[in-house]
């Protein structure tokens, strides 16, 4: 017909414009090409426009060049089986559902599923059960999410289409395909029948839910995992070259079959997609490639295909470079974004990611009077192209194709649209409802990874690191993100105080562990901080203010973390761990008995004793140094009851004892025979995460207690003081900062084992020096494991590469250096070392107790001796927490002779003899000790340990 524009003149039209591409594909019109010398690519299209010529190979056959361009891809990916897709995603996610319920079966899916999902419920007669969107505060998403859908959501037929569903199967709602890993376990309880569980992650804006989570949740009931990854195929990428910046892929965090769209945001054409077998044990792969034959044309475009092949070859040649700047480039755009008046960016401070894609640039500039319709309409008139708009925001759709000029010319466009929105329209704005259509509010509820600090990018949920411990490649677990919670929000000072330990509890432990229910961690929580303690405070504060002995006016408050049953600070911890445990092999479906060894300079053993003695399904090894602890500590070891307990002294130090545990759980061959009998190994080390996350919260409570109090003011810093020797209990304190508690200085305290005062003023971490036995036995460490998580946390874009590096030049020479960039990072991170001598703790235990009638013990005199010289030498009178580790009658020897109070036959007599010239009450726990029986007397060498446990389990 006259007058009507053809297709191929409007392509014309729109490549003569020359704009900036930020929608699909990938390749920005070619400039991915281009770029890298593939013109050929382009100029040839058509000659390479062929159907099976002899040594073309056969898509539904393939046994050549398409097979081999298929097994290159899945050794790209690192999964079992990779399948060309020349009909879309969608073709790979009908032809995977159909392969994976039978007709007439029940398939679990989100509501925000792809239209593809809806085709093959209709085409397989399939039942579908909708997962709920639970957003906190009430939120479900956008209104087009399948509104009217019941929530275990059974459709009544089987012959069901989108519209029967109630369901606009079109629609791409912000939050709709958010899906929480415990929704998805209560689905399975009610609808055991359900034969798979099909989820899109990440969803058209970014949004990705916990597949680690779901994963465990799903295969714990003998299901299989399908993901829709067709906005994502780039995640395995990031992991690789800047890892940390994105969410992981699918494919490394327990799906069974991965879709992925690699036009949409990698190098090949539109309509091409990669099919994934990641788990063929739960797939049948000869009825999922039947079913795939049945969807894909017969006819298979090739230069679908060659496009494909092209991808792969770029990825394998240039990818982690091409990544690494994609990633920069982000960093840039999303920094310079937030300077913009009126712009709001979706990952942004304002607008947590600690589970969003962020090549996904979802743009509000409401607040400059711009809807989304409005923003779309400016940025299409300075010729750059969105991938959509919502009546709210835009979403630009970055790629591998994009250069640095994209994102400066979107910028420039963003910055001209703030300057020339009218005032009208921005009074107008500010004076309308904020329906933000469920963006943020899903963010309460994501869930965070664990990855380990030597790891290859691997990522768990919580309650598996949990179980784990350490991480098989000697590495420890460390989360990918911190929570965001801010001061003034989360963190309102009289709220929190007025919540009680209990409360700060819950919150911390939920916002690191949010793979736990809310319940569950309440029933943590309480059932752990209860009448074990001597104070319904937990954690009380002792003041001394206006301190006279520094010569200066300044505060120190003494965190008591020794009111629970073992009378040291690890009760903190240990108390809750073993609800932390159970609740973790419970969500997991984990069957296997848990045996755990900790290595202890003390205090540890005995709580972990205390906390896991007789609890079901689990066997505790406590290994400590002979000669190395206080008789106090050894004795309450030593006593302890329980069927399950295993309690041995070790012939050599702290770190003996240490570096032994550590390589038992890093030997393969006794990991497979105690898994051939029904158990494997865990720890309650603070090499364990579910032991360092309950350590942030009282560090919350310190400073929500001191503002609640008015000895600080809302919004000042504190400083906190640590005695510190495997470096956890400092950690904690710097996650406490980092999620929101405004700490200005960490002050590292140290006895002669000084190392970690050497290593903070130098940047050099060097153990070949004597070992010293002091009388701060706790604290007699070399090795301080924990520091391993801070140098992955400030080792940026490879922090796993430079964590290997320096624990093999550890392992190798006794010590390393972390480099300029980590040096610079403990400095901003507010980092200070000092220590004290013996002599120079006791004056310090002395002076505070005749001066000021506080009775400290050993280890907290060291770290109020490091504090005085601190305060010294800066003049920093900053309110500052000093952490109290124990109380003074587990070391009731030492503290008597500091006081001058005459010898005793042994430490039991010095415990009696300090009650009666102090007053001060004695712990329940460490009464009576000395009547005890003794249950537990073997004493073996370091080299023994695996034998030990051989013999009992």
């Amino acid at each position: 017909m006259e007058g009507m524009m053809r297709i191929s003149e409007f392509l014309e039209q729109h490549a003569a414009r020359g704009g900036v591409s930020f929608h699909m594909p990938g390749h920005k019109g070619g400039a991915l090409y281009r770029r890298l010398g593939y013109e050929r690519a382009l100029r040839d299209a058509l000659r390479w426009d062929i159907t099976e010529i002899p040594g073309a190979d056969n898509l539904f056959r393939a046994d050549g060049i398409l097979k081999e361009g298929q097994e290159r891809y899945a050794a790209l990916y690192g999964v079992a089986r990779s399948l060309y897709l020349v009909n879309g995603s969608s073709a790979g996610i009908v032809a995977a559902i159909l392969a994976c319920v039978p007709p007439g079966g029940k398939l679990l899916m989100a509501r925000g599923s792809h239209k593809s999902v809806f085709s093959a419920l209709t085409l397989g007669g399939i039942r579908p059960v909708f997962m709920p969107v639970d957003a906190p505060g009430g939120g479900s998403g956008r209104q087009d999410a399948a509104p009217t859908a019941s929530l275990d959501g059974e459709a009544a037929s089987h012959g069901v289409d989108a519209f029967s569903l109630g369901v606009d199967a079109t629609s791409h709602g912000v939050g709709a395909a958010f899906c929480r890993p415990q929704a998805v376990a209560k689905l399975l309880e009610q609808h055991p029948d359900a034969a798979a569980v099909i989820l899109p992650s990440p969803n058209y804006y970014g949004i990705c839910s916990d597949i680690r989570a779901i994963a465990d949740v799903v295969h714990g009931h003998g299901k299989t995992f399908i993901v829709d990854q067709a906005h994502g195929a780039h995640l395995k990428f990031f992991e690789q070259a800047a890892p940390g910046f994105l969410p992981a892929s699918a494919e490394s965090r327990g799906a069974d079959i991965v879709v992925a769209s690699t036009h949409k945001t990698l190098g090949s054409l539109t309509q091409s997609a990669i099919l994934h077998v990641v788990n063929p044990a739960r797939v049948d792969v000869a009825r999922l490639e039947d079913r795939l034959s049945c969807m894909q044309s017969t006819s298979p475009s090739y230069l679908l295909m060659a496009s494909l092949d092209l991808c792969c070859e770029i990825l394998e040649k240039h990818g982690a470079a091409l990544v690494r700047e994609w990633a920069e480039n982000l960093r840039g755009f999303y920094d310079a974004a937030v300077q913009i008046p009126g712009l709001r960016v979706m990952g942004t401070d304002a607008w947590p990611a600690a589970r969003l894609d962020r090549t996904k640039l979802n743009l509000d500039m409401r607040a400059a009077g711009l809807s989304g319709a409005a923003l779309h309409d400016f940025l299409v008139g300075e010729n750059i192209w969105p991938e959509l708009h919502t009546e709210d925001f835009v979403m630009c759709m970055t790629g591998l194709g994009n250069e640095a000029a994209d994102y400066g010319r979107l910028l420039a466009a963003l910055e001209k649209a703030s300057a020339t929105a009218t005032a009208t329209a921005r009074a107008e704005s500010a004076a309308a409802p904020d329906h933000r259509h469920g963006i943020l509010c899903f963010f309460g509820g994501l869930t965070m990874d664990y990855i380990s600090t030597r790891g290859d990018g691997e990522r768990i949920g919580g309650a598996q690191a949990i179980i784990r411990g350490l991480a098989p490649d000697r590495g420890l677990y460390v989360p990918d993100a911190f929570p965001e919670l801010q001061v003034g929000a989360d963190f309102d000072a009289a709220r929190l105080a007025e919540s009680g330990y209990r409360g700060i509890a819950r919150l911390v432990l939920a916002a690191f562990l949010p793979d736990f229910t809310a319940d569950e961690i309440a029933a943590c929580v309480d059932g752990a901080y209860d009448a074990k303690f001597d104070t319904p405070d937990i954690a009380p504060l002792h003041s001394i203010t206006k301190n006279r002995m520094a010569g200066r006016s300044a505060d120190a408050h003494f965190l008591e973390l020794w009111h629970g049953k073992t009378a040291a600070f690890k009760d903190m911890a240990l108390s809750i761990l073993p609800y932390l445990m159970k609740t973790a092999v419970k969500k997991t479906g984990e069957d296997k008995k848990i045996v755990i060894l900790t290595a202890t300079s003390g205090d540890t053993g005995k709580a972990a004793l205390a906390g896991f003695a007789d609890v079901p399904g689990t066997e505790i090894f406590v290994y400590y140094p002979k000669d190395g602890v206080s008789a106090v500590q050894e004795r309450q070891m030593v006593t302890q009851e329980g069927a399950n307990v295993h309690v041995f002294g070790i012939r050599g130090n702290f770190d003996d004892a240490q570096t032994a545990v550590k390589g038992v759980f890093t030997d393969a061959a006794f990991a497979e025979q105690l898994a051939g009998r029904g158990m494997r190994l865990s720890s309650a080390n603070s090499i364990n995460i579910g032991r360092l996350v309950p350590q942030v919260a009282y560090y919350v409570s310190a400073w929500a207690r001191l503002v609640a109090s008015g000895a600080v003011g809302v919004g000042e810093p504190i400083n906190i003081c640590v005695p510190t020797g495997n470096f956890g209990n400092i950690l904690a304190a710097w996650y406490a900062g980092r999620i929101g508690v405004p700490i200005a200085r960490l002050i590292c305290a140290s006895n002669e084992n000084k190392v970690l005062t050497d290593f903070l003023r130098t940047g050099v971490y060097d153990a070949r020096r004597d070992f010293i036995l002091t009388d701060s036995p706790s604290m007699d460490i070399l090795i301080s494991s924990n520091l391993e998580r801070l140098l992955w946390h400030l080792s940026g874009e490879r922090p796993s590469d430079n964590v290997r590096r320096m624990m093999a030049s550890l392992d190798a020479d006794g010590f390393y250096d972390v480099g300029d960039a980590v040096r610079a990072g403990l400095a901003d991170g507010g980092f200070t070392g000092g220590y004290a001598d013996m002599d120079k703790a006791h004056a310090a235990l002395a002076r505070a107790w005749n001066e000021e009638g506080y009775l400290m013990d050993t280890h907290t005199a060291v770290a109020y001796a490091v504090w005085l010289d601190y305060l010294k030498q800066t003049g920093d009178a900053t309110p500052t927490v000093i952490a109290s580790t124990a109380s003074p009658y587990k070391f009731a020897g030492s503290v008597a002779r500091v006081l001058g109070l005459p010898a005793q036959a042994d430490e039991f007599r010095a415990v009696e003899q300090l009650l009666e010239y102090t007053g001060q009450p004695v712990p329940e726990g460490l009464r009576d000790l000395d009547k005890k029986p003794v249950l537990h007397d073997r004493v073996i060498e370091k080299d023994a340990i695996r034998a030990s446990i051989e013999g009992l389990v």
